[in-house]
């Protein structure tokens, strides 16, 4: 039986990092007008958080998408004045982003220069938590679970490697809910979990 569970275990946390590793999106920029554009967005994982920020990371324009496999939006940014300004897309397992910058009322679409994150993947099978994040940048994550009274019950940071995982074992906890804060790159990822 320990056998099995572990080979389940491994096969866990083995397709969670394929699944991340082929989730990178395909964006494409189609210019429209000399101020406006078509962003095209394919193979995102789940709906999608779109942003575009200006000057010290102000949100200007926010909306989550409902994703259907390929998401298109258009921006028209011919009342902006110049500066620099970022897209920031946000899907289930990852963040990615890339700047805009408008100079001598000319936009320039940087895509050349799209940085992606990856988020921690949490996935549950019983009482067996797997928590798992590709770290292409050698990122931390640091790891604290929470029991339903708010008492940190476990708290550890994983690191070293470039794919981070580990299996958490609920066999011998109370039943109840559990929170998972997981911190990454200063950024933070909730998930609930359930144990019954």
């Amino acid at each position: 039986m320990k056998n099995k569970l572990s080979i389940w275990a491994a096969l866990i946390v083995l397709a969670n990092l394929v699944n991340a590793a082929d989730a990178e999106s395909h964006l494409d920029v189609n210019m429209t007008g000399s101020k406006t554009f078509k962003l095209v967005m394919n193979n995102l994982i789940g709906d999608v958080k779109l942003s575009l920020k200006g000057e010290k990371n102000q949100i200007i324009y926010e909306r989550t998408l409902t994703n259907d496999g390929s998401l298109t939006k258009s921006f028209d940014m011919s009342l902006f004045s110049d500066g620099n300004y970022e897209i920031e897309l946000i899907d289930d397992q990852k963040i990615q982003s890339f700047p805009i910058e408008i100079k001598n009322d000319l936009l320039a679409i940087h895509l050349d220069e799209k940085e992606t994150h990856f988020l921690p993947v949490v996935s549950q099978k019983n009482r067996l938590v797997s928590v798992n994040m590709l770290a292409l940048e050698g990122e931390d994550l640091s790891v604290k679970i929470f029991n339903s009274a708010d008492e940190v019950v476990y708290d550890e940071t994983l690191r070293g490697k470039r794919n981070l995982g580990q299996i958490y074992d609920f066999s011998k906890t109370v039943d109840g809910k559990y929170t998972f804060q997981l911190v990454s790159s200063g950024r933070t990822t909730i998930k609930e979990i359930l144990i019954d």
